[in-house]
């Protein structure tokens, strides 16, 4: 499955932020850094990325987190083209 120019800023967004391992960040929060007529399509692009293992749900007291995979993240670097 390709990934989208979209799924490629939240992965970017999130390794910047340094979500990764045990740093994790509500489903909530993810969509707060782009346009509010993106939202939508953050959220799908969330749902599409955690059914390809980019991304991992976190379970919290006060809902659902997510977070990037420690194993995946020189994977995800490569995809990004940052190495």
């Amino acid at each position: 499955m390709p990934i989208t120019d979209l799924e490629k800023d939240i992965l970017k967004d999130l390794l910047d932020s340094g979500y990764v391992g045990k740093r994790h960040t509500p489903v909530e929060n993810v969509s707060k850094g782009f346009p509010k007529h993106l939202r939508g399509d953050v959220k799908k692009a969330v749902k599409n990325l955690i059914r390809k293992g980019f991304i991992l749900e976190y379970p919290t007291s006060h809902g659902m987190d997510v977070t990037l995979p420690i194993e995946r993240t020189k994977e995800i670097k490569e995809l990004l083209e940052l190495l």
